[in-house]
């Protein structure tokens, strides 16, 4: 049996703690019955020889302060420890030591940040270095009878200035603006191009105008906008719309919104039947005492006017070329003064004013 000094108690005495008296998890001795026992038993220890005894207290007084020490609470540096462990173990997905990322597997990420971090640098210097974002050029599509240079300088954008100085918004707002143009857009070509896409006014009849001492031909578009001199080609090409007049005619101009049908039926047989509508050389407007619109049609190859309605169709132009046909083949034409396609039944009236 292993004896060893604990704690002197009394005068000249001390507690005697054997081996079989250390405590356990449960708290009870390895071979001790129950507490009432242990109480009211008395161990004597058993004889040994003094060196053997003083080695085996030794032994027993170090295994008690590694016991004591074991049970020690932790210290503050010791928790802060604990939990700085627990902190890295968590953030490693509790792989350890073992399972975190090393140089070699982070060099990637390193690299893409940089080429990031250099992306945004090279943005900016885009955006604030002065030389880098200037206009240098202007594209212009769409135009097919005005020059790009009028077309840019119409836009009001300047080649030679900071690039996003110039206001598309506004570009696109002057363009329109422009009599010839019907619709425009402006947008920026980064580094150094802004595009201008327009739509040009198509022609499709012609009005005379007094353009000082001379009277002019000036072209009108689908939706009655009298926008620009008329060129030579079209000038023999597309219908004459008389009765009509302006005053103080300016490119951009409008015809009266009662004339807008009209306008708008022409363009429909420009579109689909262009040879058909060559076939008549003037459409004048005239008015009734009702305020209603009635046209008379002026055939290219006939001397027969012919009045109709305010709209126009591709079937109601191929009967009156065919009556017209019919009436000089037949020989009655030259005694014909005019033919009434107003109403179902064709009316022809007479040289002489009365119906035939």
């Amino acid at each position: 049996m292993i004896e060893g000094f604990a704690k002197k108690r009394g005068r000249g005495s001390f507690l005697r703690i054997s081996e079989e008296e250390i405590p356990t998890k449960d708290g009870r001795g390895a071979d001790a019955p129950d507490k009432a026992g242990a109480k009211a038993k008395k161990r004597r220890p058993a004889p040994s020889r003094e060196g053997e005894a003083s080695s085996d207290e030794d032994a027993a007084l170090l295994e008690i302060a590694e016991g004591l020490s074991a049970r020690k609470p932790a210290g503050p540096s010791a928790r802060r420890a604990a939990r700085a462990s627990a902190r890295a173990e968590r953030a490693t997905g509790g792989r350890g030591a073992a399972g975190r990322t090393g140089p070699r597997q982070g060099k990637p990420l390193a690299l893409f940040l940089a080429l990031g971090t250099g992306l945004v640098l090279l943005a900016a210097a885009l955006i604030l270095v002065p030389g880098t974002m200037v206009l240098r050029r202007v594209v212009v599509s769409g135009a097919t009878s005005l020059a790009p240079a009028d077309v840019v300088a119409a836009s009001g954008v300047v080649p030679g200035t900071r690039l996003f100085a110039n206001d598309t918004a506004l570009a696109r707002r002057n363009l329109e603006a422009w009599a010839p143009i019907a619709a425009a857009e402006a947008s920026y070509q980064p580094p150094d191009a802004i595009r201008l896409a327009i739509v040009e006014r198509k022609a499709v009849a012609l009005a005379l105008v007094e353009d000082g001492p001379d009277t002019v031909p000036v072209s009108i578009d689908a939706k009655g906008y009298a926008f620009a001199k008329a060129r030579i080609a079209e000038s023999t090409d597309l219908p004459l719309l008389s009765g009509i007049r302006f005053d103080g005619w300016k490119p951009g101009m409008r015809l009266p919104s009662y004339l807008l049908p009209t306008v708008a039926s022409i363009a429909v047989l420009e579109e689909s039947d262009p040879a058909l509508l060559s076939l008549f050389s003037e459409f004048r407007v005239e008015r009734t005492n009702w305020g209603e619109v009635e046209l008379v049609l002026f055939p290219l190859h006939h001397a027969i006017p012919v009045r109709t309605g305010p709209r126009l169709d591709a079937p109601l132009l191929r009967s009156i070329v065919l009556v017209l046909d019919a009436l000089d083949k037949g020989g009655v034409a030259p005694k014909v003064g005019e033919l009434d396609f107003r109403s179902g039944t064709i009316v022809f009236r007479s040289k002489e004013g009365s119906p035939g």
